[in-house]
């Protein structure tokens, strides 16, 4: 693609910094050039970021950072009508979006805050799910949109924060921290119903009915029958 992968700078002190980049399709040959027969053209996307302490020669004496992005085609999707998807073949799209990102955090660092280039261990790429203590999971999206709009995710303690969209996917009507996606709901009778009969918030008019006759602030409101 011409994306740089290999970057060095040096400060007005002599520090010389080596930074490296991996990009997604060197990990994920799915995410390659589309006339490999591939069904994605994603050579713009990165799937890590090494940055490295170097001496004059460009030989690496230490880490600074350490960062990878995981991608997949398997987390979970909700379609316009707010129904659960997925898209892990070729029939459905086979969609591959980032799922999850780590960080080299380990617990015995340098006073300098880097690590000994002897003390790292790389990013277990063949087996995911057997790091190093040190490779710490910093976030994870749980649920996304057709339009690869994240509506869920966790950060490193496990803690939730959502955003729900309305208007046929166009805007974001309501998000909150602490909780999950089927944890919070909003509408205020405007969105359009879906094929289901909700709101886009898949809050239920109920047995009321969407009117234009009269509103409080806009153009609709629910029309319910007394009692």
């Amino acid at each position: 693609s011409g994306a740089v992968t290999k970057a060095l700078s040096i400060d007005s002190y002599g520090n010389r910094v080596m930074t490296e980049m991996i990009p997604a399709y060197k990990k994920y040959p799915q995410l390659g050039l589309k006339l490999n027969d591939r069904n994605a053209n994603m050579l713009s996307q990165e799937t890590a970021r090494y940055i490295y302490k170097v001496d004059a020669n460009n030989n690496k004496v230490g880490l600074i950072s350490a960062s990878v992005g995981l991608w997949n085609n398997a987390v979970p999707v909700l379609d316009q009508n707010g129904n659960q998807i997925s898209q892990n073949n070729l029939t459905d799209g086979n969609v591959w979006r980032k799922s999850s990102s780590y960080i080299w955090n380990p617990s015995g660092q340098n006073t300098n805050g880097i690590t000994p280039l002897e003390g790292f261990i790389d990013f277990a790429w063949d087996n995911i799910n057997v790091q190093t203590q040190a490779w710490k999971k910093s976030s994870e999206i749980t649920l996304y949109d057709v339009y690869s709009k994240p509506l869920e995710a966790k950060d490193i303690n496990n803690h939730y924060a959502t955003t729900r969209m309305g208007y046929n996917n166009s805007r974001a009507i309501i998000s909150a921290t602490l909780a999950r996606y089927d944890e919070i709901a909003y509408s205020g009778a405007e969105d359009q119903l879906l094929s289901n009969g909700k709101f886009g918030s898949n809050v239920s008019p109920g047995e009321g009915t969407v009117v234009s006759s009269l509103a409080h602030t806009r153009t609709k409101s629910l029309m319910v029958s007394p009692g």
